[in-house]
């Protein structure tokens, strides 16, 4: 199923240590031409669940077992053709760095300091982790699992 006026999209932030994972695209046209760093993202399929997809989208894009993510908000805007976009970002925060199994559709993966942000966004254009959250450590303050704690490298 195929619409042109709206845009449902997922994303999850990968966290650890102080730091973010973003990636570039190795198609840049499926993700309207942009270049640069962006947190692993891809269209929400009919009826999948948000939060799936970003599971999906995690195991899928970087090789990550992401379940127990969290939703850090949504957004909804204009897009320059006119169609409606909604992302929904989710974070999934873990003790420490995470071995990742790169698609290949990704081109490289790069972990960031989170207190950093300009290294993020010298990939100009640096769309998804910089212009979603803006501040990528108010993105992920208080994303907090219920009872505490942060996942592990098995999700739990």
């Amino acid at each position: 199923m195929t619409c042109d006026e709206h845009s449902l999209i997922a994303d999850v932030a990968v966290v650890a240590d102080g730091k973010v994972l973003p990636v570039k695209h190795a198609d840049t046209n499926r993700y309207d031409h942009q270049a640069g760093w962006f947190l692993p993202d891809d269209s929400i399929r009919h009826l999948e669940h948000p939060e799936r997809a970003a599971v999906r989208i995690g195991k899928e894009q970087l090789g990550l077992d992401v379940r127990g993510v969290r939703m850090s908000h949504i957004e909804s805007f204009k897009e320059n053709d006119g169609s409606w976009h909604m992302p929904f970002h989710f974070v999934a925060d873990f003790d420490r760095a995470q071995t990742i199994a790169p698609s290949s559709h990704i081109a490289a993966a790069q972990w960031f300091g989170l207190d950093t942000p300009g290294e993020i966004r010298s990939g100009a254009p640096c769309l998804g982790l910089a212009d979603s959250f803006g501040n990528p450590q108010e993105a992920v303050r208080g994303v907090d699992r219920p009872g505490g704690g942060r996942m592990n490298e098995r999700g739990t």
